[in-house]
């Protein structure tokens, strides 16, 4: 595992970069399967890594593609056997951290409920990074292809609220970038599994990467 409170009281926060990603699913009822769509689960997991191992990270997730001869991304694998081959894959890369929020039971749907949830879960996650001091994240951007850029807007948003609520400066970044950033597919893998277990569509699969990551439960 990545020695991060080590690196940390070495006094080197700014050489650590959170990726982030979301997964959400409605839960499922064990006995029949289906899914209950009033009741959705939503995660964020956040993967750190020192800047100084970002290229090497990088090389072994193109490298475990190559290998599985599929890419990873979770909700593409359709198989189980990929999904856990993949989840195993990761699991050997040694430089990631990861830190995942969720509620702590379902939300359920409403007005302009997925951003939400989403802003409550992004102010956890902001919230414990920065207790980390990590000042640097990441997250995939949900710009629109006509150049919209309001979704990105709102998470900006969040971290502006959050700086006149608390003592989290402008040294603390956020940047959005595109799915072609390799890393933020083990942030796709986890925050994807683990809504999987919490919704009851698969429970076997998280438990596999379960040890590599802190629960951060918000309301």
């Amino acid at each position: 595992m990545l020695p991060i409170l080590d690196h940390l009281m070495a006094g080197k926060p700014d050489d650590l970069i959170a990726f982030i990603d979301e997964s959400k699913r409605p839960i499922r009822n064990r006995r029949t399967g289906k899914a209950d769509t009033t009741q959705w689960h939503y995660v964020l997991a956040a993967v750190v890594i020192m800047r100084t191992d970002l290229d090497n990270v990088r090389r072994k997730i193109l490298q475990i593609e190559a290998d599985l001869n599929y890419e990873l991304h979770y909700h593409e694998m359709k198989s189980h056997t990929r999904r856990r081959n993949a989840i195993d894959a990761i699991g050997e890369i040694t430089e990631w951290e990861s830190y995942i929020t969720e509620t702590n039971k379902p939300i359920k749907p409403g007005a302009d409920y997925e951003h939400g949830a989403r802003a409550s879960q992004l102010r956890s996650c902001f919230s414990y990074l920065h207790s980390l001091e990590i000042k640097n994240l990441v997250l995939e951007t949900r710009a629109m292809p006509n150049g919209n850029q309001t979704l990105d807007a709102k998470d900006a948003s969040v971290l502006e609220k959050l700086r006149h609520q608390t003592d989290i400066d402008n040294n603390f970044r956020l940047d959005h970038v595109t799915k072609n950033e390799t890393i933020l597919k083990i942030a796709d893998l986890l925050a994807s599994s683990r809504t999987d277990m919490l919704c009851a569509k698969d429970e076997s699969i998280y438990p596999r990467i379960g040890h590599r990551a802190t629960i951060i439960k918000s309301e």
